[in-house]
This record gives structure tokens, sequence and C-alpha cells, in this order.
């Protein structure tokens, strides 16, 4: 019986490893100062089940609300959507992405920011296309836009993947050590 529990403390034990190793957070931030109406990053190309988009407000009077297609500025039509309020009180807004693959689109539906190029998307599980540029506007907007996604060179995500994976070890061998 004591050797059933000490496997089933490993078990779990190793599923919050799992868990901390491959989810991040991922910060956009949104507006700024003098009337800015951009998400910055406008397209996150990276984003993995399990991650953390955290939307960081910086100024001015906005919210995330999700759409259903790139540059569109209506809300989406799919059950369980996102949407923020207007300058959160905490000052960001947060979402968990539950999706292995696809894409998810945004906009600030305040004023007439969307039309503004005020829009962005989030590619997950390496769906993110070479490159990213809205030929047509919605409906609703006047104006295209596009965006160069960020490029991190090689050597930088692995010396953040090894951190990590170093930080989250440690974590693991403690529980361990706690556990048994």
């Amino acid at each position: 019986m004591a050797q059933q529990k000490k496997i089933i403390r490993l078990c779990f034990a190793l599923l919050l490893f799992i868990t901390y190793v491959y989810a991040k957070n991922i910060t956009v931030n949104v507006g700024g100062p003098g009337g800015v109406l951009k998400f910055d990053p406008q397209n996150v190309t990276d984003a993995s089940q399990g991650d953390t988009i955290v939307w960081k407000f910086l100024g001015g009077n906005h919210n995330v609300v999700q759409s259903d297609g790139l540059a569109s500025c209506d809300q989406s039509q799919t059950t369980g959507f996102f949407q923020s309020m207007t300058n959160p009180p905490t000052g960001t807004f947060q979402y968990t992405v539950q999706e292995a693959q696809g894409v998810l689109y945004y906009f600030c539906s305040f004023a007439s920011h969307c039309q503004n190029g005020m829009w962005g998307a989030i590619y997950v599980g390496g769906t993110a296309p070479a490159s990213l540029t809205a030929t047509t506007a919605s409906p609703t907007s006047t104006a295209g836009a596009s965006a160069v996604p960020s490029q991190k060179s090689s050597a930088v995500k692995f010396v953040g993947d090894f951190k990590l994976v170093t930080s989250a070890t440690f974590i693991v061998l403690t529980l361990i050590k706690f556990l048994f």
C-alpha cells in the first residue's frame, strides 16, 4: 500500500513538472499613452495549448474581444468566446489556450479602435503562416493592415527553454524529496 502511494505521488509530481515546463505566459501590451491603438505584438506566433495569454493594459480605453477572423471587428459567434472588461481593474486580462492547434482572433471593440487596426491573432501549435498580412478588411473595417511576426533566434529560445527546464527540475526534485 505504501508503495502505491509513492507511485501516485510521483505521478502527480511528474504531471506538475510537465505542466510547468511546457506552459508559459505570453504578454500582449494593449494601447499606451497618447491614444495608442495597437496590440503589441499584434500577432502571437508561438503559442501552445496550456499557455496563458496576458493582455496588459497600458493606457487609454480598450478591451479584448474574440472574433472569428483576421482583422474582423465583429464579436465571435462561437460558444464560450473570450471578452475582457474595458480597462480591467487588475490592469490585465488572461486567457489560457485550450486548443492544441488553430488560430484565435481578437480585437478592441471600443469606439472605432478595431477599424483603425487594433486587432490581432494568436497562432497555436505551429499554425502561423510565413507572412502575416491582412489583405482585405472585414465588412465593418475600413482599412487593411499588415504585421510582421517577431522572430526569436533559436539560441535565445534554447537558453530560455533550458532555464525553464532547470527550474522545473529543481521544483520536481524538491517535491519528490518532500513527498518521500
